[in-house]
């Protein structure tokens, strides 16, 4: 007898699951054409049914939303490009006088071997060619990284 009464609240748990379920599904379906743009053609019309011209309100509302996410992707866009040019113009600038304290470190360097020290010269310039080298090579890493990461951005973006 315990049998049963197990075999059968275990039958009425799973009509009421099945019944919980469509519940949530009729649930899901409800949300689901709120959470669409504009609601469908008989919502609209119910809607005039009780307040008229709303579905008119309804549709220039949608019309503002969609313009509004249009001009927020503007302005997305338009950082993303004021950024780029902010950092390229940091590298530029980067490389100017990374290029300068190279060539300075070479030059004073060169004056140093020249009338002092050879050995404290070559170590100033060899110092100044090493710094150019890992500075290359630091920045077309960097600059490699970045170009990815904008066009990850940019997939985003589009999509």
């Amino acid at each position: 007898m315990n049998e049963f009464n197990s075999h059968q609240k275990t039958e009425q748990t799973q009509i009421l699951a099945q019944e919980d379920e469509f519940k949530l599904q009729q649930i899901n379906a409800e949300i689901k054409d709120f959470m669409e743009t504009l609601p469908s053609p008989i919502v609209l019309q119910q809607y005039n049914s009780i307040l008229p011209n709303t579905s008119e309100r309804i549709i220039a509302m949608a019309e503002r939303e969609q313009e509004h996410k249009h001009k927020m992707r503007e302005k997305l866009i338009d950082a993303q490009i004021s950024e780029f040019k902010q950092e390229r113009y940091e590298r530029r600038l980067g490389q100017i006088f990374g290029f300068s304290l190279g060539v300075i470190s070479i030059i004073a360097g060169s004056i140093i071997a020249i009338w002092e020290s050879t050995l404290a010269g070559s170590f100033i310039g060899s110092t100044g060619v090493i710094a150019l080298v890992f500075l290359f090579l630091f920045s077309s890493k960097k600059s490699q990284k970045n170009s990815y990461i904008l066009e990850l951005k940019n997939t985003d973006i589009v999509e």
